[in-house]
């Protein structure tokens, strides 16, 4: 129950940040999606190397447990979902989360629409699972639980470098978020 509250007070947080900050707002998202204003992606792939800073950091100072983080397995059905994810995002220029924080910005009709398409989609997904479980795409390019560095020894991973390489990779991932450009394309 407590671990369900605290993701709970954090889900609010990041809504509110993102309110705060504008990034939920629509014309943000769809400008960004065109590659006309990169300031959300800029944004995105900054705070990604900043939270794997942080994963790093809590690591090094045991105050974080590599043990409790839960990796989901890599397989065909995550790519395709990513790609559905993706196209739906790019069609509608907004996604589940966002939209909730978008409430306040207007389009509350949009905003609706994308929420019970969203469960549309669940139960769809939900009643068709058995089908795709029996074709085999769930364990089609299955490559189980892998990280891209050493998190511990229960997990495989890509390489064979351990804290030194996450932090390494979380400075460059935060350096290219500072050297991207805010406009890419026309503006």
């Amino acid at each position: 129950m407590y671990d369900t509250l605290v993701t709970m007070a954090l889900g609010l947080c990041l809504g509110f940040t993102l309110y705060w900050a504008g990034i939920s707002n629509r014309k943000w998202v769809r400008s960004s999606l065109r590659l006309e204003n990169l300031t959300v992606m800029k944004i995105m792939v900054y705070a990604v190397g900043y939270a794997v800073f942080l994963l790093a950091l809590t690591t090094y100072m045991d105050y974080f447990s590599t043990e409790t983080l839960a990796l989901k397995k890599m397989s065909l059905a995550v790519v395709i979902g990513g790609m559905l994810f993706g196209l739906g995002l790019g069609m509608v220029g907004n996604c589940f989360s966002l939209s909730l924080a978008a409430l306040p910005h207007g389009h509350k009709c949009k905003t609706f629409g994308i929420i019970a398409g969203s469960i549309l989609g669940y139960y769809l997904y939900k009643l068709s699972h058995g089908y795709w479980q029996d074709t085999g795409v769930f364990s089609a390019w299955n490559l189980n639980e892998v990280t891209v560095y050493k998190m511990n020894e229960s997990v495989a991973s890509l390489l064979p470098y351990g804290y030194e390489g996450i932090l390494f990779f979380s400075f460059i991932v935060m350096a290219l978020a500072v050297e991207m450009p805010t406009h890419f394309r026309g503006k």
